[in-house]
């Protein structure tokens, strides 16, 4: 295989572990879910109504390492 997607933190340390793989594509979204799905919490956010985020700034520390800042909008979805 050329390319696979992997959403399996284990099934990638498995690859890693064994050398197979070569590359990888690192998404960074944000969605905010929690509600009933953790504990003593309300119900989760809706499609509709959700917290959003917008990046404000986005740094590089050396070769591997980056990190944002974001602006959190209570707005709605």
């Amino acid at each position: 295989m050329n390319h696979i997607l992997i959403e399996s933190p284990t099934f990638m340390w498995l690859l890693m572990k064994e050398k197979l793989m070569d590359e990888i594509f690192i998404t960074h979204t944000t969605t905010f879910i929690g509600g009933t799905l953790s504990p003593v919490y309300g119900l989760p956010f809706t499609y509709e109504s959700h917290p959003q985020s917008q990046i404000v700034q986005l740094n590089r520390h050396g070769n591997s390492f980056i990190f944002t800042r974001q602006k959190l909008s209570y707005n709605g979805g």
